[in-house]
């Protein structure tokens, strides 16, 4: 996770900093569909008294060196509801790394999915649904959060990290919040290590006026508006029906174009981005701190869903979505070792990503093959590489 905290202002100025790794395509539409998220405005009344301080006992923390913050700030929540899977399955549940996207240019290319979106979607396959509240009222979000703390409801907060960190670039994060004082949030980090530990005493603690400057700040990087939001979880009826994931999935591995605001999603990510590097000069510091980091989540990325797939669906069934992920992986590995080589990479990268993109796009008609027989799914327990591999 250090390797994505980079400053990126050597490059020309306002471009878009590296941390978005695991953020920019949360809010990238928010803009242009306010409610897309299925957000609802805080209730300016009856909100329940609540005492200066709170913690939510008993809540497990789960923390991943990987760039997956956002599952796993989603699966801490469910393992404390008593539903512990691991970090593969909610990947797969949220699509988390099951797409792509590319706005404008380089700077926007990322291998994941639409972040926010997937979390009210997978949510009910851990036995959870999601609330997403927002207000321009900087107290009365506070008062919002501290009134879910206080009744036992951790509460997830998207934000720019450096808010709180005090370093001057741009990364965005997520983080689960499951105490308060007067003047700060107790929070558990997702990231840069890797625990699992239930009933965690491990807290970490900022400023409460800190940390909305980071929620504040990525409201405004990615919406262009004004505001504050969090998210609660409630506890529903778990989903056990995954055709629609599959379904969902296999549209995002395939991806759609939106021209008029040079917007590619999945596989057509990948080969827009392939005709960039072609067509214009990618700028140093694209090739030696941005693009690297994407090429890198990418190919450990699809080699976790291949390993996920095949526990879920076996050495038969599963076989052909395997390959095509363990093959878009290789890609990414060869697009990698290719960035070493500054005369030639401009030459050696594209035909790559249009085999990843290939490889994608053939994995979403899997997928979505899937989604007409496979409703119900058997967790292996090779299917828990995640649990396994990693101590958990």
């Amino acid at each position: 996770m250090k390797a994505m905290i980079l400053n990126v202002r050597e490059g020309p100025p306002r471009r878009r900093p590296l941390g978005a790794v695991l953020f920019s395509l949360t809010l990238l539409l928010a803009s242009c569909a306010s409610d897309r998220y299925g957000s609802r405005e805080l209730p300016k009344t009856g909100m329940d008294a609540f005492p200066t301080k709170a913690l939510v006992e008993g809540i497990t923390r789960i923390s991943d060196t990987r760039a997956y913050c956002i599952p796993t700030c989603l699966r801490m929540i469910a393992d404390s509801a008593g539903v512990r899977e691991p970090i593969e399955y909610v990947n797969w549940v949220t699509g988390f790394s099951y797409g792509g996207l590319r706005k404008g240019s380089f700077s926007s290319f990322m291998p994941v999915s639409d972040a926010m979106m997937g979390l009210s979607f997978g949510a009910p396959y851990l036995g959870l649904e999601r609330e997403l509240y927002w207000s321009d009222d900087r107290e009365h979000i506070v008062r919002g959060i501290k009134s879910e703390i206080a009744k036992g409801s951790p509460v997830m907060l998207m934000y720019d990290y450096n808010a709180i960190a005090g370093e001057d670039f741009f990364f965005p994060h997520a983080a689960v919040v499951v105490g308060y004082s007067e003047s700060e949030f107790i929070y558990l980090e997702p990231g840069f290590s890797d625990a699992y530990e239930p009933d965690s005493k491990a807290f970490s603690a900022a400023a409460i006026d800190a940390f909305l400057d980071g929620v504040l700040t990525l409201q405004r990087m990615f919406t262009g508006t004004a505001g504050y939001s969090f998210m609660v979880f409630r506890p529903r009826e778990r989903l056990t029906d995954y055709a629609a994931v599959w379904e969902r999935d296999g549209k995002e591995l395939r991806g759609m174009s939106v021209p008029f605001i040079d917007l590619t999603m999945g596989a057509k990510a990948c080969r827009a981005l392939a005709g960039e590097i072609e067509a214009t000069e990618i700028p140093a510091w694209g090739w030696e701190k941005l693009l690297p980091v994407w090429f890198e989540f990418g190919r450990y990325s699809r080699a976790d869903n291949a390993a996920f797939v095949l526990g879920i669906l076996g050495s038969d069934e599963g076989a052909e979505a395997a390959r095509l992920l363990l093959s878009s992986s290789e890609s990414y590995a060869r697009i990698m070792l290719a960035l070493a080589d500054s005369a030639n990479r401009a030459v050696l990268i594209p035909p790559l990503l249009r085999n990843i993109a290939d490889d994608e796009e053939d994995l979403g008609k899997e997928f979505l093959s899937l989604a007409k027989t496979k409703r119900g799914i058997i967790l292996r327990p090779e299917s828990r590489a995640d649990d396994l591999a990693r101590g958990k």
